[in-house]
C-alpha cells in the first residue's frame, strides 16, 4: 500500500490532536480519603471537596471510590491549574468521576445524606446546579440545608477579649474606582488601634514573643486560616468588614474580610502590611501581605523559609511568593495560598494599599 505525505500528515495530525485531548481531560486517581471532605490522589494533591461537610458517613461513601478516576473541577475563584499539580498541593474543587461527568461526587453525597452542606464553602461557589443538587438532597430530610458556621469560642483557645461593642455607623464599606476613597475605606476597616483588635493580634502573635517576627506572621495566619470560613456579601453588594466584626462573627467573611483582618493584626504587633485588589480571569479578589525586610539575615530568605516550612506542612520547597518594592520586600498572606508564601493569585490587573509606619498609600 502505498502512503502518500497527506495520509502522514493527517495521521500525525490525529495523534497529536488525541494526545491533547487525553491531557486536558486533567483525570486522577484516588489515593485514599483523608476524612468525609478530603481526598487524596495518587499524585499527592489533597483535595477538599468544596460545599460539603465532614462525616463519617461521607468517609465510608468516599473509600469506595478509591482507585477510581476522577476529574478536578476548579471553583472560578480557585488559584490552580490542574495540570500543574504536585504532591503536597491543596486545593478545593468538585470532583467528577469519569462514568458520572453530569454530576459532582460533593452533590452526590448531599443527595444521599451524607453530608451537610457548608454554603460557599472554602471558595464562591460557581457550579450552577450545585445548590439544586443540595436541594434535592435533602427532600427527605426536615428543613433546608443550612450553612455551618461553628461559633468560635475564644476562651478554649485561652483568647481573652473584652465584650464587643459595635462601632459607629462607617462612611465607606466597598470597594471604590478612586484609589483614595479606598484608602479612607481601608482605614475604617482596619481597626488595629481599637483594643478589641489589638488584644485578639497581641495573643497570637505573643505565642511567639517578642519584637515583631516571621514566628508572630505564622501564629496569625496559621490560627485566622485554620478558623476562617468563607460567607459571601450579599447579592449584588460589595461589603467589607471592620477586623473586630470579623473578630467577633467568628471568623467568618470573603477574601476581602480576610485579608482586611490579617493586616490589622500585622499592623497590631508593629509591622508594615499591604492589601492588595486584583482583577484577572477568575474574577476580583483581594490579599494581604507582611514586609519581611527586617526579617532576613544579610539579605537572606533562609531563616524565613525554614520558619515557614516547619510550621506549614502545605509548604512547598520552591520559592516563597514574595515581591520587591524599593527597599521593602513583601510576602504573599493570601487565605488561597494556604500558607505564608504561598502562590500568589494570577491577575492581569493588581492595586497596592500600603501601610507603613502608619501611612497608607496606593499604587500600581
Amino acid at each position: 500500500m502505498k502512503i502518500n505525505s497527506k495520509t502522514v500528515f493527517v495521521a500525525v495530525a490525529f495523534i497529536l490532536l488525541l494526545g491533547l485531548w487525553l491531557c486536558n481531560r486533567k483525570g486522577f486517581k484516588i489515593d485514599y480519603i483523608k476524612d468525609g471532605s478530603t481526598v487524596v490522589l495518587r499524585n499527592g494533591t489533597e483535595v477538599r471537596l468544596i460545599g460539603v461537610s465532614s462525616t463519617e458517613q461521607g468517609k465510608r461513601e468516599l473509600e469506595d471510590l478509591v482507585g477510581e478516576n476522577v476529574t478536578l473541577q476548579p471553583d472560578m475563584s480557585a488559584n490552580f491549574d490542574a495540570h500543574f499539580l504536585s504532591s503536597g498541593d491543596v486545593v478545593d474543587a468538585y470532583l467528577l468521576l469519569d462514568d458520572n461527568n453530569y454530576e459532582c461526587i460533593n452533590a452526590t453525597l448531599l443527595k444521599k445524606g451524607k453530608a451537610d452542606i457548608v454554603k460557599g464553602g472554602h471558595l464562591v461557589d460557581s457550579l450552577n446546579n450545585f445548590l439544586e443538587y443540595s436541594q434535592a438532597g435533602n427532600k427527605n430530610r426536615e428543613g433546608k440545608p443550612t450553612p455551618i458556621v461553628q461559633k468560635i469560642d475564644y476562651s478554649t483557645d485561652k483568647i481573652e477579649l473584652p465584650q464587643y461593642s459595635p462601632q459607629p455607623e462607617r462612611r465607606h464599606n466597598a470597594w471604590y474606582k478612586d484609589g483614595n476613597q479606598n484608602i479612607s475605606m481601608l482605614e475604617e476597616a482596619c481597626d488595629y488601634n481599637l483594643p478589641y483588635t489589638k488584644m485578639f493580634a497581641n495573643q497570637l502573635a505573643g505565642r511567639a514573643q517578642g519584637i515583631f517576627s516571621i514566628e508572630q506572621v505564622c501564629e496569625i495566619f496559621d490560627y485566622c486560616y485554620k478558623k476562617w470560613r468563607y460567607v459571601n456579601d450579599p447579592n449584588g453588594q460589595d461589603y467589607i468588614a471592620r477586623a473586630s466584626e470579623s473578630i467577633s462573627a467568628s471568623l467568618t467573611g470573603d477574601c476581602d474580610d480576610f485579608a482586611v483582618l490579617i493586616a490589622s493584626c500585622i499592623l497590631a504587633c508593629g509591622g508594615d502590611a499591604c492589601i492588595v485588589y486584583a482583577n484577572g480571569s477568575h474574577g476580583c479578589h483581594a490579599y494581604s501581605e507582611v514586609d519581611i525586610e527586617s526579617f532576613k539575615t544579610n539579605k537572606d530568605m533562609s531563616h524565613i523559609q525554614e520558619v515557614i516550612s516547619s510550621r506549614f506542612s502545605r509548604y512547598s520547597p520552591s520559592a516563597l511568593a514574595t515581591r520587591k518594592d524599593g527597599i521593602h520586600t513583601w510576602l504573599n498572606l493570601d487565605w488561597q495560598a494556604s500558607y505564608p508564601g504561598g502562590r500568589y493569585f494570577q491577575a492581569e490587573e493588581k492595586v497596592f494599599y500600603t501601610i507603613i509606619d502608619g501611612h497608607w498609600k496606593c499604587s500600581r
